[in-house]
């Protein structure tokens, strides 16, 4: 179980550590990282959540951080997320009409367990409508796919007065051999709608100053260096403390 702001989740993870305790390549989005519950506690009082019409997680893994948004931003829910089917809650209408929120990762299959294991929960929470995609930064195919759906989404809420995109990620800089792929993929999400990107990590292994600069080709001043998050200090499973910064920018339709 993990305990968040807004409600508790059940989730199954996949702790799988090689010889060096270590985890597996292929399990880092199985688990739950430290800066996901801090950053929806930092969303919750520094963002207005009601004012994105759609809001999109990269790297979402067991989706702690987009289920808790979705509660944040409702009161009432009654959604069930499958993956390539949106099922749409009926919910309170004076509350975020049309919200959608769309979770992604590779690992799409283990975010559907999660919401499966949820989907009670969900039911009674949620007024939003969720839904789960594929995306590997690396592979063209998913960008277009998710891009098609965030459009899909977009027009749908063109006549609701809020009408803007937020894309989030949280724990999504450790790994420096991605950063390029990472920038170009929130480009490619974020250039026909003006938006709004928010980045939630731990500040270790200089991880921003290795970003910035794929950052600042593609977004150019708009991208801006990072704050501390507001609940700032949080320990790993390892018992190391970190602090936790937040990268927060505005883009402006190109």
């Amino acid at each position: 179980v993990v305990k968040t702001p807004t409600m508790e989740l059940k989730i199954l993870e996949d702790v799988t550590s090689d010889e060096e305790g270590e985890e597996v390549e292929d399990n880092v989005g199985r688990f739950v990282w430290p800066t996901a519950v801090p950053m929806l506690r930092h969303m919750m009082s520094s963002c207005d959540i009601k004012k994105s019409s759609l809001i999109v997680e990269l790297g979402a893994g067991c989706g702690v951080l987009g289920m808790g948004l979705a509660a944040a931003a409702t009161t009432s829910v009654t959604t069930r997320a499958v993956a390539g089917t949106v099922y749409s809650g009926q919910g309170d209408s004076n509350q975020t009409k049309n919200l959608h929120i769309i979770l992604t990762d590779h690992d799409n299959e283990w975010m559907q367990r999660n919401f499966d294991l949820n989907e009670t929960m969900l039911r009674e929470r949620i007024s939003a409508t969720m839904e789960v995609a594929r995306l590997d930064w690396r592979n063209p195919d998913d960008i277009a796919t998710v891009q098609t759906i965030i459009q899909e989404r977009l027009s749908t809420s063109a006549s609701d007065s809020n009408n803007g995109l937020m894309i989030v990620a949280s724990d999504v800089l450790y790994n420096h051999d991605t950063h390029q792929d990472l920038a170009t993929t929130l480009y490619e999400l974020s250039k026909s709608q003006s938006t709004r990107i928010i980045i939630g990590f731990p500040d270790r292994d200089n991880d921003e100053d290795h970003f910035r600069p794929f950052a600042k080709e593609i977004f150019g001043d708009m991208f801006v260096s990072s704050k501390p998050m507001i609940d700032n200090r949080q320990q790993n499973k390892r018992g190391r403390t970190m602090d936790l910064r937040v990268i927060d920018f505005y883009v402006e339709k190109s």
